[in-house]
């Protein structure tokens, strides 16, 4: 039977539940039967069997006889279970179950905490169809039941239908294991663990005494719509599924997998799965197919293709999230983050549909641990995105905590195919949590298919992506697909360095050299790159270029810094140092030039980009030249200290040169005698000193030639204080070659002169 044919039947057979639920609910209503109480009412299941006898009563009570009674009941009434003799005990009906259709509460639990194996069991292998549990009524709870068996004609353990009408939404479904035996760890699998079709319903909590195990179904753990009945007016929205475990055991360490999808929310928008507080996020791993599946809405916090710990794949077989529009995924605080990693296809595929929408995708792992320290890869890319739907996507953000960690994975970190109007920003693609430490994609960090367009890799303050380690280029436009090539796409402001290929790789096919009017074709319409020198002085570097383009056109001209080029002699990129414009004049010619200071030893790199956002790859790299500094460094001391007056007072001066790489020349040390003390003698370690008296003052000047990088020179200078009280000597060092930190060019010292 084909889907259709599946979905027409059941709609029928809903209908017709629900009219001979209603019937039967009148019917009771009318009897008024001395069992069933007007007001709010506790009926309490005392058998197993299936019987109705007409009421629920002390001596007889079956499940079926309750829910009658309590759609008879005027209150908001609770069904509880007192059966006799040891538990778990399981109730198998023989036809489906009557419909709820007036608030209730259904608690199965065993005990006030929901620990231990659970009472009772609602096992449907002989009810020949129908759903488990099936609601029209609501506020309702469910609480503390095993459902399974409910397999046959595509049926849920519990089903929450009312096209969205209020007066049937607002369930709360806790503490229950469906799909699964009495203990959780083997598969008896319903249809679908829980179908929505109302509003504002909640799957789980919090805590692990609201944490439903929804596992082992043969389709989707979770599933919401709506119920495509005539106009549909109220949507199934705000349903919230929070804190469970979907396609594992009832410890969170092994797969116990639904299939099709863990959790499917097909339509309606504004549900959400997780959530940004503790303990909302689910463990959604073990299907074979997807782990969520969501045309629009919000997921957060959940562990999706990972066991409990988030250290362990517990893999979802086609993918972590497959998503269409108008959804988030994630947040900007470690609360709202889902770890989507361990997956069988893509962590995350995006397939946007037609229309306006909108798309964000912020603060995830994807292919990590749930650290972010070690890798845990999904088994395709990171995060794909394929097509166009007409609106905005944003994989990142400039914000503290928008980032993604996009890393680990057993492919590109992201795979972006026939898409436009995407912005990748602030993200990590290939490296740990920490921003630094290695964790590589397989493949590229970026890649570009198939006239993916219009995408921006960084840009705005903030924006940066950092694009490290992975096992191909960092960004690659590559030309396979039917759609020719990748155009318009900007590579701007990142941090990109040590991947295995090259920086930024246009056309796949290693460095593209330039063309001159730069008229070629291809990714990024093969952007030619600028030619730069750089020349140094006074420790600031002075990067110059040309660039030969499009004829009267304004270009952004970016600087990199990196410690050491690519071997392929271009790039890459790993510090932003700024940018540029400069515009080509008639011929297509254009010269710029910046100045920044580099570290020694750096190289420095550029990428150009046009009016329409085509950057090019790396420029050939340049080299900052070597330092010509020098760093001296003079000390001065004096012995003895007190000395007595007209005896012999001696000062040691020390002179290093502290730059590891440049010898300083011309170097002199200059000493001025103090006042009312007398030169005794000078004698240098290397060059030659001189003294010379005006007005009474005499100065001593020692050149000492040229000190090596590392090298030290001394000088003693002997002196003779005429009068007691304190004396003062200052001695400095200077240089013909620039010295770059002078301010310990000079000592002083003061001596203390006594009498005899």
């Amino acid at each position: 039977m084909g889907l259709t044919s599946i979905r027409s039947a059941r709609i029928v057979r809903n209908r017709l539940i629900t009219t001979v639920a209603v019937s039967m609910g009148l019917s009771l209503m009318l009897a008024g039967g001395a069992s069933l109480a007007l007001a709010a009412t506790t009926f309490r299941v005392n058998t197993i069997d299936d019987l109705d006898l007409g009421a629920c009563t002390a001596a007889h009570c079956s499940l079926r006889e309750a829910i009658n009674a309590a759609n008879a009941s005027a209150g908001a009434d609770s069904i509880v279970f007192n059966i006799a003799g040891p538990s778990p005990h399981t109730i198998q009906p023989t036809s489906p179950l009557p419909a709820v259709i007036s608030p209730v509460n259904i608690d199965g639990g065993s005990s006030p905490n929901c620990g231990g194996t659970p009472a009772i069991e609602i096992n449907g292998d002989l009810s020949g169809g129908g759903n488990g549990l099936e609601f029209y009524a609501g506020p309702s709870t469910v609480r503390g039941l095993v459902i399974n068996g409910f397999s046959a004609f595509a049926q849920a353990a519990i089903f929450l239908g009312g096209n969205g009408d209020s007066a049937s939404g607002g369930n709360v479904i806790q503490c229950s294991y469906l799909g699964t035996d009495v203990r959780g760890i083997s598969a008896r699998p319903n249809a679908f663990g829980v179908e929505i079709q109302s509003a504002n319903n909640l799957i789980g909590g919090t805590t692990a005494a609201t944490r439903n195990v929804i596992s082992g179904n043969n389709d989707a753990g979770v599933r919401v719509e709506d119920d495509f009945i005539g106009v549909i007016t109220n949507l199934a929205t705000g349903n919230v599924v929070s804190g469970n475990y979907i396609g594992t055991n009832v410890n969170g360490t092994a797969a116990l997998g639904n299939h099709f999808q863990g959790v499917f929310f097909n339509g309606p928008n504004g549900n959400r799965v997780g959530g940004s507080t503790a303990g909302s996020g689910n463990l959604i791993s073990g299907t074979v197919g997807l782990g969520v599946l969501m045309s629009g809405g919000t997921a957060q916090g959940n562990y999706i293709g990972t066991d409990a710990t988030g250290t362990i794949a517990l893999p979802n077989t086609s993918g972590g999230i497959f998503a269409g529009k108008d959804f988030l995924i994630g947040g900007s605080t470690p609360l709202a983050r889902n770890v989507i990693s361990g997956n069988g296809g893509p962590g995350i595929n995006i397939q946007p549909t037609s229309g306006n929408f909108g798309i964000l995708v912020d603060g995830n792992y994807i292919g990590t641990n749930a650290a972010g320290t070690a890798a845990l890869g999904n088994a395709q890319a990171g995060i794909v995105l394929v097509g166009s739907g007409g609106g905005s996507l944003v994989i990142g953000g400039t914000g503290a905590g928008e980032g993604n960690v996009i890393s680990g994975n057993v492919g590109s970190g992201l795979l972006l195919s026939a898409t436009d109007n995407v912005a990748l920003q602030g993200n990590l693609i290939g490296l740990a949590s920490d921003g630094a430490s290695a964790l590589g994609n397989s493949g590229d960090g970026v890649r570009f298919t198939d006239s993916a367009s219009s995408t921006l890799v960084g840009g705005t303050a903030g924006g940066g992506n950092r694009i490290a380690f992975n096992g191909g280029n960092g960004v690659t436009l590559d030309t396979f697909g039917s759609g020719c090539c990748p155009i318009n796409d900007g590579i701007e402001g990142n941090s990109i360095y040590s991947n295995t290929g090259l920086g930024i790789d246009l056309n796949a096919d290693g460095v593209t050299a330039n063309d001159v009017g730069d008229g070629d074709s291809g990714s990024n319409h093969l952007q030619n790159f600028p030619v730069l020198t750089v020349t140094s002085a006074d420790g600031t570097s002075t990067v110059q270029g040309t660039l030969n383009s499009q004829a009267s056109t304004t270009f952004r001209i970016e600087f990199f810094s990196s410690p050491s080029c690519d071997p392929s002699g271009f790039g890459e990129g790993q510090t932003f140092l700024g940018a540029v414009n400069a515009t080509t004049d008639a011929s297509g010619n254009a010269s710029f030039s910046s100045a920044f200071a580099l570290p020694a030893g750096n190289v420095v790199t550029a990428t150009a980009t046009d009016p329409a956002g085509n950057t090019s790859e790396f420029a050939a790299c340049a080299s900052a030249p070597a330092p010509t500094t020098a760093d001296l460094s003079l000390s001065l001391g004096a012995s003895p200290n007190p000395v007595a007056v007209r005896t012999n007072l001696t000062y040691t001066i020390g002179v290093v040169n502290n730059e590891p790489s440049i010898t300083a020349n011309g170097v002199f040390v200059t000493d001025t005698i103090p006042a009312h003390a007398s030169f005794v003698s000078v004698s240098p370690s290397q060059g030659t000193c001189t003294t010379n008296k005006s007005k009474g003052v005499v100065t001593v000047v020692c050149d000492l030639g040229s000190l090596a990088n590392g090298a030290s020179a001394s000088i003693t200078l002997v002196v003779s204080p005429g009068q007691v009280g304190v004396i003062t000597d200052t001695a400095t060092v200077s240089s013909t070659t620039v010295d770059r930190n002078p301010v310990n060019n000079s000592a002083t010292q003061s001596t203390t002169v006594v009498k005899k």
